[in-house]
């Protein structure tokens, strides 16, 4: 599985993710992460890519909103990346989140 998720990656030219990291599933399904801030029209579109997913994927989600007080070493770093994936904690979409991508690792982890 490891390998698959790394030709994925490779493929899909991710942004700050490490194929040499490990990817962690839990029960629920991976983690993903959503760094996000209030009026961002890209963040909507994000989080509603990813909320289509959920009929076909198990899968945890939540939002960390980094203009929030106790964000701010998301704010420092993710400023303006915003919207910015995180899949099992680490880094996997910046900018967007395209959900034919999304979908294809999903199907991956799943496995």
């Amino acid at each position: 599985m490891r390998s698959q998720l790394s030709a994925v990656f490779q493929r899909l030219n991710y942004r700050g993710f490490s194929s040499t990291k490990s990817v962690l599933k839990t029960n629920e399904g991976p983690l993903l992460t959503l760094y996000t801030r209030k009026y961002c029209g890209l963040c909507e579109d994000a989080r509603d890519n990813i909320l289509s997913l959920r009929h076909e994927f198990k899968f945890q989600f939540e939002t960390e909103d980094i203009d929030s007080p106790t964000n701010k070493q998301w704010k420092e770093q993710y400023n303006y990346e915003v919207p910015v994936l995180h899949i099992n904690e680490k880094p996997a979409f910046m900018n967007a989140v395209p959900i034919e991508a999304l979908s294809e690792i999903l199907k991956v982890l799943a496995q």
